[in-house]
């Protein structure tokens, strides 16, 4: 059995319906089918009825048979057919055996979680589909709760065989009877259903039976000796907890596959909600209950990401001998820091003492490494999640170079894994992580969820499109875009049309809060300034009567109201922000304080708020359950989304065990519509390459990109030089530009790649100067060669590039030694360069009188406003002129922190 040319037709048509439906499309303005979707049940049936007695007779041990791989190959199709017709409400009285149907598949097609959302709608006490109630046996195992209360028909032709089948699961699990009981108890069951059940129950038996092999082959029972080397008793405690796993998802399976939990390193390529973040949990038990270690390391680049992972292990690891320590990101010890120091630096070799847990960012990893250098001697397991930021400018150096000095000081038996969504080339990673002891895991056709992808039309549709850009499983759903007329205002001549054609912004934003209704919706913004743009358009419209309701009526609004408050304490009154937080359009940037990101992530992930407007800061690990996650635009500021970036920011639409599917939308009309034209062909490839993740770029350094040469026209200048006299090179780089008439955004990406290797030097010179203001009596001129040498940089390098990084950072270990001795206890608690905090410390010394006479906090903010705009090189602070329009400001707040 095989879905054909015409089953691909039925199946997307069938799916179009069904999205009418979710959309909220009046049922008046639906398209008329001209043929009936039901036709393909019988086929979708088959396929599923064929897999599950391969399974359920042993016969799918050879898993390179041809026709169970031809059946498998094809279960993500058969199950979202189930969920599309059920969803489609074109056989409504068959909706508990769609879903059924719908999760068995999504199940046996490895995508445990959208199974357990189909599964969970569906009552154990469903009307009765067959005289057995086989089925009420099908969702109790679906489910996965054994504990919980079933029945079996009293007086059927089968009641013998299913008591037997269900204590055999039971007591198998409750490793009461041999395992091998199942087997038996499936043999006899299917026997008695094929000699007297009804077509039905003959195919709920089959299905019955390969789920219960499933279960039991894929529980953590039998996982986790397999793959740990472990005893089940040594696993008893954790067995116990309900929240423990129960059952390995087809990733962890994956990394047990791999050695990853009997201590092998590894470079980890895993989907957002593949189950990170227990797989994380299992690495650290294993290592643990191995004796291998009792101190593990998890370094998050972002704070909102360590605070995810401590949150989750702090419920995890509840009640047990493991202390769970989240480091504070800032650049400093605390008492409970120093307490947790001292634990783990004095631990003697007592099996009662506590493991311990330390989440920490890069930054703070390395400020206490700094204080504590012999704490990464007790290090036994390190994990770095998002493991790809190692081009992430200053921040990525950092990230480097800690890596790099701690795969120097930590034991040569500490396990290493490195984990991120999208890697294309974590070979190369790897073999500088951990050489020949390591292996690469590749997970990323673990896929929990099926994601799609529709592009919005100037028409009002939708238009969705097939992930591999095949015609016959195209579909479109009319009418979601309906432009709405709120008239004119004062003084206004023209007509308020709400969406304009063609404006991008005003499309995502009436899509938000139309899709917001439906489930949980996220606009990504190429920049901070569309947020602000969205979040005007959407408060001016909703005062000029608006009447789609705002994202606030599908929202919790007593905690909104609180969010609401907390943003009048950041902004003032009239900041658009806390009326746009009033209308339930919660803002998530760069740009907006910690405290309100926190609290907007916190909102999503607890369904208290339907409609996030955000930047990439959404991609930053933050794992929010949205379904629909509508793209304005590509570019982030003057530069194209890199395809890496971009997979890893479509990974949070659909998370698994929400949603069956994530929808990407593209809110850009002129992709879909002008796709056959001249210009808008070029458009429609970019993207199509862009949503190809094969075509992810590779994950590279940012320390290399400083040693390579300056382009100035048509002449190079060598970077070496620029790297002596940063500020000096700078000017005179700009000034042989400006001679060759370079203008424009030439002149600008030069300037932009000038201060880039400016801030790796700041960087570089931050790191050596915080180094050795604990020792600086010490020639450490050879530990930051050494470190220069274990860099991902110098891994990447060719034989010549190896030799300008080395001279690179013997230059700026020349600059660095120069500061006197005294002056390194607080020019390394800062982030600037040697040449920066010089003139800091002049400005301070000739306007130190000036200052003191300051009475206000505005006056004080003033006379260091020269200082300010030297020092702060970036757009914003140029941008922030003249200084009197600033102070004027109703949104400028000075904040002092004690």
């Amino acid at each position: 059995m095989k879905l054909e040319h015409s089953s691909k037709i039925y199946l997307s048509i069938t799916k179009s319906k069904a999205k009418m439906y979710e959309f909220g499309v009046e049922e008046e303005h639906h398209i008329n089918l001209t043929i009936e979707p039901q036709k393909l049940l019988l086929l979708t049936i088959g396929i599923l009825g064929d897999l599950s007695a391969i399974e359920a007779s042993h016969l799918a041990k050879n898993e390179n048979n041809e026709e169970y791989i031809s059946l498998k190959s094809q279960l993500i199709d058969v199950s979202q057919y189930f969920d599309s017709l059920n969803n489609s409400r074109l056989e409504s009285s068959l909706s508990n055996y769609l879903n059924l149907l719908g999760s068995a598949s999504y199940y046996l097609a490895d995508m445990p979680g959208s199974s357990l959302v189909l599964i969970n709608s569906v009552d154990y006490d469903i009307d009765i589909l067959t005289p057995s109630y086989i089925e009420g046996i099908l969702i109790w195992l679906l489910k996965g709760n054994l504990l919980h209360e079933w029945y079996i028909v009293k007086n059927c032709d089968f009641e013998k065989e299913l008591e037997y089948f269900t204590s055999s699961i039971t007591n198998c699990f409750k490793q009461e009877v041999p395992f091998a009981q199942l087997d038996d108890a499936i043999k006899k069951l299917r026997g008695a259903v094929y000699a007297g059940g009804n077509a039905r129950e003959l195919l709920l038996v089959d299905i019955l039976g390969a789920i219960a092999k499933r279960k039991l082959k894929y529980s953590s029972l039998i996982c986790l000796p397999k793959y740990t080397g472990l005893t089940v008793n040594l696993w008893k405690s954790a067995l116990a907890k309900d929240d423990f796993i129960k059952e390995f998802w087809p990733a962890q399976r994956l990394l047990g596959e791999n050695g990853v939990f009997e201590g092998k390193s590894a470079v980890v390529q895993m989907p957002t909600s593949a189950g990170k973040t227990k797989s994380t949990e299992l690495i650290i038990r294993s290592s643990f209950l191995s004796k291998r270690s009792n101190l593990a390391v998890v370094v998050a680049p972002f704070r909102a990401l360590c605070r995810e992972i401590a949150d989750s292990f702090k419920k995890s690891f509840s009640n047990e001998n493991i202390k769970i320590n989240e480091l504070q990101d800032v650049p400093q010890l605390n008492p409970n820091d120093l307490a947790m120091i001292n634990d783990l630096l004095n631990i003697e070799d007592d099996d009662n003492v506590s493991s311990s847990v330390i989440i920490t960012t890069p930054e703070k990893l390395v400020y206490l490494l700094r204080h504590e250098p012999e704490l990464a001697s007790n290090i036994g397991l390190l994990i770095f999640d998002e493991g790809h930021q190692f081009d992430s400018g200053s921040r990525g150096i950092t990230y480097e170079l800690l890596l790099a000095s701690l795969k120097a000081n930590i034991p040569v038996d500490s396990q290493l894994i490195l984990i991120s969504a999208v890697m294309s080339n974590a070979e190369t990673i790897g073999d500088w992580l951990y050489g020949e002891n390591g292996t690469e895991v590749k997970g990323t056709h673990c896929l929990p969820t099926i994601r799609s992808t529709a592009f919005a039309s100037s028409t009002g549709k939708l238009q969705y499109i097939d992930k591999d850009f095949i015609g016959e499983r195209e579909f479109f759903v009319p009418r979601i875009i309906e432009q709405v007329n709120l008239g004119t205002r004062g003084t206004e001549s023209v007509d308020r049309i709400f969406p304009k054609t063609g404006d991008n912004s005003a499309i995502s934003a009436y899509l938000g809060i139309k899709l917001a209704q439906q489930s949980p919706t996220a606009i990504f913004c190429g920049t901070k300034s569309i947020i602000t743009s969205i979040c005007k358009t959407l408060v001016d419209h909703y005062s000029r009567g608006l009447e789609i309701p705002p994202p606030l009526s599908n929202s919790d609004q007593q905690e909104l109201s609180k969010i609401a408050s907390l943003s009048r304490k950041h902004f003032a009154d009239k900041s658009i922000f806390p009326r746009a937080i009033d209308l339930g359009i919660l803002p998530h940037g760069s740009n907006i304080p910690n405290g309100l990101r926190v609290s907007a992530e916190w909102a999503m992930e607890n369904n208290k708020a339907s409609l996030v407007v955000c930047t990439s800061t959404l991609a930053q690990g933050v794992n929010l359950p949205i379904k629909y996650l509508i793209i304005s635009n590509t570019a982030q500021g003057i530069n194209k989304i890199s395809t890496r970036d971009f997979h890893n920011l479509i990974g949070r639409a659909g998370r698994s065990g929400y949603h069956t599917e994530g929808s990407v939308i593209f809110s850009n009309t002129k992709l879909y519509d002008e796709r056959l034209t001249w210009d808008g062909d070029k458009r429609w490839k970019e993207v199509r390459a862009l949503l190809d993740p094969s075509n992810s770029e590779d994950c590279v350094s940012s320390l290399k990109r400083l040693i390579e040469p300056i382009i100035v026209g048509r002449k190079q200048l060598t970077a070496i030089e620029f790297i002596k006299s940063p500020n000096h090179y700078r000017d005179l780089c700009i000034k042989v530009a400006i001679e060759d008439k370079i203008t424009g955004q030439d002149l600008k990406d030069l300037i932009f790649e000038l201060d880039s290797k400016k801030k790796t030097i700041n960087a570089l010179e931050s790191y050596m100067m915080s180094f050795l203001k604990d020792a600086p009596e010490v020639d450490n001129e050879t530990i930051f060669l050494d470190l220069a040498q274990g860099t991902l940089a110098h891994h990447l390098c060719s034989d010549k590039e190896k030799l300008l990084l080395i001279e690179a950072f013997e230059l700026i270990y020349k600059s660095v030694i120069k500061v006197e001795p005294d002056k390194l206890a607080f020019y390394g608690k800062a982030l600037l360069g040697i040449e920066d905090l010089i003139f800091i410390e002049k400005w301070l010394e000739e306007n130190y009188e000036n200052l003191c006479t300051q009475e206000g906090i505005f006056e004080l903010f003033k006379c260091i406003w020269p200082l300010l705009l030297n020092v702060c090189r970036n757009e914003l602070f140029e941008k922030l002129s003249p200084l009197e329009m600033v102070l004027e400001s109703p949104c400028v707040r000075i904040v002092v922190t004690p």
